[in-house]
């Protein structure tokens, strides 16, 4: 009964997924969707991230400046004020 209501869900979420995000079933069929749940399911703090890495959410310069204006434009370490 439980990899029944899994395959379910499993459905459900990718579509939701796929529509939420704009992607076609082509990009959706490219995600390893076993690892990303590997990734998701370790702990809070890895769901956390990847979620962020995959839709480009991480604490960048431009990003952090938005909502601390304390922040230095420049990067700390080589002085330059653009990310590659």
């Amino acid at each position: 009964v439980k990899t029944i209501q899994n395959a379910y869900a499993y459905t459900l979420l990718r579509r939701y997924i796929g529509k939420r995000n704009k992607w076609s079933d082509s990009t959706l069929s490219t995600i390893d969707w076993t690892s990303l749940g590997a990734a998701c399911n370790r702990s809070h703090a890895a769901h956390h991230f990847v979620v962020k890495l995959s839709h480009d959410l991480l604490p960048t310069r431009p990003r952090t400046k938005q909502y601390d204006k304390d922040s230095p434009a420049h990067c700390i370490y080589c002085n330059d004020t653009e990310e590659n």
